[in-house]
């Protein structure tokens, strides 16, 4: 009789992280062994896109993963030649985002338009504003002002970081006389 014995799978889902609670979360999982194929399952609600069936893949966490504060991702080895499946845990954590607003003065062309950052963050303070007036003029100050060369509706963006590394974007469209 010959035996052969071969190493069980490894599987290695990833360091614990955290990740804000506005973005999805990129997964790339290792499976070491006989064989190298990986499945993902959660412990929450969200979703995997394109498939839960690839090592690398990009999970989509729900409202309801986003309440508890997180989430557990687990990735799963197959079994090959008897050799017991093996599986690690991915412990999300989510960090608040900042929330984007602003108003902004109804002007004529010409005139500086004045804007007003509305942004909130419930968790650290906003400490990081990108501005695209939609004219190829920008921004990094708080509340600016900006003279539109013409008339028109200019779609302006606000781009609002926060202290704990989160940031979110906003959009509205400005109509100058």
């Amino acid at each position: 009789i010959r035996l052969y014995f071969i190493d069980p799978p490894i599987v290695n889902a990833g360091i614990d992280q955290a990740f804000c609670q506005n973005e999805p979360i990129q997964l790339t999982g290792l499976v070491s062994g006989p064989n190298s194929v990986g499945t993902w399952a959660t412990m929450g609600t969200g979703s995997f896109n394109p498939s839960p069936n690839l090592l690398s893949t990009v999970y989509f966490p729900s409202s309801s993963d986003l309440a508890n504060g997180g989430v557990n991702l687990i990735l799963s080895s197959g079994s090959a030649f008897g050799c017991i499946p093996d599986n690690d845990t991915l412990v999300v954590t989510f960090k608040s985002s900042p929330t984007a607003a602003f108003s902004a003065t109804s002007v004529c062309q010409g005139l500086n338009t004045i804007f007003t950052d509305n942004s909130i963050s419930s968790a650290g303070t906003i400490n990081n504003w990108n501005w695209d007036f939609g004219d190829s003029g920008t921004s990094i100050t708080a509340d600016p002002a900006h003279t539109y060369p013409t008339s028109g509706s200019f779609v302006t963006t606000l781009v609002v970081g926060s202290s704990n590394g989160c940031y979110d974007t906003i959009q509205q469209n400005i109509t100058v006389n």
